[in-house]
């Protein structure tokens, strides 16, 4: 959904919100966003080479997953 969307995420904001605070049960904590979108990071990184479309689909990933974690933190924890 989310590669579908890369130029579209606003629609996937809310749904992504709501499971930001589901997440809080599971005892997610912030610092989780970033070690999971380092291992995605590291993950594109082994599945690409060094071209220009790999380093391209890498920042695509990279601008979504952060407005992704961004938005879910930002809901998850209002006041941080």
């Amino acid at each position: 959904v989310v590669v579908a969307n890369l130029d579209h995420l606003e629609p996937l904001l809310p749904p992504v919100q709501q499971l930001a605070v589901r997440h809080l049960d599971w005892g997610v904590r912030p610092e989780h966003y970033d070690l999971v979108g380092e291992a995605l990071m590291q993950t594109l990184g082994v599945g690409s080479g060094q071209d220009s479309a790999s380093v391209e689909l890498r920042e695509a990933w990279r601008v979504a997953y952060t407005a992704l974690a961004d938005a879910m933190k930002a809901a998850a924890y209002p006041a941080a």
